[in-house]
């Protein structure tokens, strides 16, 4: 949980913005106190996006079936993806099911396939967050055995209180292990600094607030050559003392413009697809009109922010490492502030009493108090 976010009683995410009358809110129109959604919440309020949704039917699907996707991770990461039988036929639900013999397990079963339908999705996100979380951390992978890897994934389990905890496995290792490989190739490869870790953005005139994964910058230029794209670096740069520096928090926008390169707002992502949604949520924060933290703005971060008009997402798998830039587009943030909007109406309304003017009842002759109970 980032450290100025809440979550309400309805499971959603609220960065809250104090306000007051210094010269800084008032520059930034952040005076009133507000609660603001965040990112992430706008984008399940809003609806989860199709693919999602597809993947999740068909994890219950599969199961119904009696198989199950089966990901194998290699020891030098690769990825093998397969659907392989649940057991013994017809399958692990449908003998659970042909087992019921009251409501009570019946509704056991119905927890139990919930919960397994959404293992999958459970087990990706908790190694993700371990790999985002390592990378972070700077961790070389000399230092990385398998007994830190279990450790971290143990703890995430419990931080994100999963629905289905499962045992850690080899697989669990070989994925983290090699993802931080690949980033570590990559950073050998594309010299940048990471100028913020989990900055934290507002934008109150359209209404939320989030975390971005990193505000980097990248010390040269992204080019396209023809049908590809190189990565042409800044050359005699110290990237190592400006990381410093970085660390320190005393990299400044006047730094930035004097040595050169491209300033990009990104997030990790682990995911073996970029998705549109991705982009969007990248474009959000980029759209953001300030960083801060325990309610006060940091000028010196905002500066930077400004003058970030490249997204990124960083795709860190075991076997590949690849980064998507975008530009800000602002046909990307209409469509993400319409979604603000619609989550915010949704949030004031959750039922539609506030909206209905006026409601009338009646029932047949004879109907009057009945009532019919499904039993």
């Amino acid at each position: 949980m980032p450290r100025n976010a809440t979550v309400n009683g309805d499971g959603f995410r609220i960065y809250p913005w104090p306000g007051g009358d210094t010269e800084l809110n008032l520059r930034y129109g952040a005076v009133e106190q507000q609660d603001l959604l965040s990112v992430t919440s706008i984008r399940s309020l809003a609806g989860q996006p199709f693919q999602l949704v597809n993947w999740q039917i068909s994890n219950v699907v599969n199961l119904a079936m009696g198989t199950r996707k089966s990901t194998v991770i290699g020891p030098r990461g690769g990825v093998s993806e397969k659907n392989v039988p649940d057991g013994e036929p017809p399958g692990e639900f449908v003998q659970r099911m042909l087992a019921v013999t009251s409501q009570k397990e019946r509704e056991e079963l119905r927890r139990w396939l919930r919960t397994t339908a959404d293992s999958p999705r459970d087990i990706a996100a908790v190694r993700g967050s371990v790999v985002h979380k390592l990378i972070e951390d700077r961790l070389p992978t000399n230092i990385i055995d398998q007994a830190v890897i279990y450790n971290r994934m143990a703890k995430q389990w419990a931080e994100e209180k999963r629905k289905a905890p499962i045992a850690i496995s080899e697989q669990d290792y070989n994925f983290v292990y090699n993802a931080l490989i690949q980033f570590e190739d990559f950073r050998q490869n594309v010299p940048f600094v990471i100028v913020a870790q989990e900055p934290q953005v507002y934008n109150l005139t359209a209404g939320y607030g989030g975390s971005a994964d990193v505000l980097m910058w990248f010390l040269g230029e992204w080019r396209r050559v023809g049908e590809d794209v190189e990565f042409f670096p800044i050359p005699d740069i110290d990237h190592v003392a400006l990381q410093r520096r970085a660390d320190q928090g005393r990299i400044t926008i006047d730094d930035i413009d004097a040595i050169g390169g491209q300033l990009a707002v990104g997030d990790w992502k682990t995911s073996k697809t970029v998705y549109t949604e991705h982009v969007v949520q990248t474009t959000a924060y980029m759209s953001a009109e300030f960083v801060a933290e325990d309610g006060i703005i940091d000028e010196r971060l905002t500066a930077i922010l400004d003058k970030a008009h490249l997204g990124m997402v960083i795709q860190i798998r075991p076997d590949h490492w690849e980064v998507d830039l975008f530009e800000l587009r602002q046909d990307v943030m209409r469509a993400f502030f319409g979604s603000v909007a619609f989550a915010r109406f949704l949030a004031f309304h959750k039922t539609p009493d506030t909206l209905i003017s006026y409601r009338t009842e009646g029932a047949a002759p004879g109907t009057e108090g009945s009532s019919y109970t499904d039993d």
